[in-house]
């Protein structure tokens, strides 16, 4: 069975070669047993794979290296599409351990919306920035984060700053027994907030789960 598992966005330190000012430098993965994953979930023993611009270029028994490319010998080793994780709350990832044996209701309100509403922006940007490389290191390259509170900008900035792909967006709660002051937000509010947000992170949706919360907010 082939070796280590070198998943996208999480590339081994014997990769080699140069990069340049403009954009991610070409990267050329030698060798590896490729697991397609497409509609005929094809195998390629001792491939080699081109990736230009964050995009796989070409599949072929052979590549030669492009200008400045990085090369990444792959040989003995599996190489397939990175995981997507669809249910993280990267501003939870420094709370483990923290909130353990509670049933839901309990465990928010007694663990989870205390430790939550304690965040400042430092603390949130590295815990975000703490999950979003556990996320890389274990194979996922994309994530969904369904729970983005008060430090959103913070969260956000570490999700950028990581290199993981994210689809994320700024919760909205306003009701709840329980619930810390600081994290209930007025609709207002919060949609103010979300627009900044979307101007500075490209790409952003707006849809989001809705918990509890006044009328108006799910119109």
């Amino acid at each position: 069975m082939p070796g280590p598992f070198f998943f996208a966005g999480s590339p081994p330190e014997r990769a080699e070669g140069g990069g340049g000012a403009s954009g991610p430098p070409p990267l050329l993965v030698r060798g590896g047993t490729l697991l397609t994953l497409d509609s005929e979930a094809k195998v390629l023993e001792g491939h080699d794979l081109l990736a230009v611009g964050g995009r796989i270029a070409a599949l072929a028994p052979s590549i030669p290296p492009p200008p400045g490319a990085r090369v990444l010998d792959a040989g003995g080793a599996l190489v397939l599409p990175g995981l997507v994780q669809g249910h993280v709350h990267l501003g939870q990832t420094l709370f483990r351990g923290l909130a353990e044996e509670r049933r839901l209701l309990a465990w928010l309100r007694e663990r989870i919306w205390p430790l939550e509403a304690a965040h400042d922006a430092e603390s949130a940007y590295w815990s975000g920035l703490l999950g979003a490389a556990e996320c890389l290191l274990g194979g996922t390259t994309t994530v969904q984060d369904i729970g983005i509170g008060p430090e959103a900008a913070s969260l956000l900035a570490a999700i950028g700053d990581s290199g993981l792909r994210a689809t994320a967006g700024k919760c909205l709660m306003d009701v709840g027994e329980g619930l810390p002051a600081r994290l209930a937000e007025s609709t207002e509010r919060c949609l103010a907030e979300t627009e900044e947000l979307a101007r500075r992170w490209h790409g952003a949706n707006g849809e989001q789960w809705l918990r509890a919360g006044e009328r108006e907010a799910r119109v």
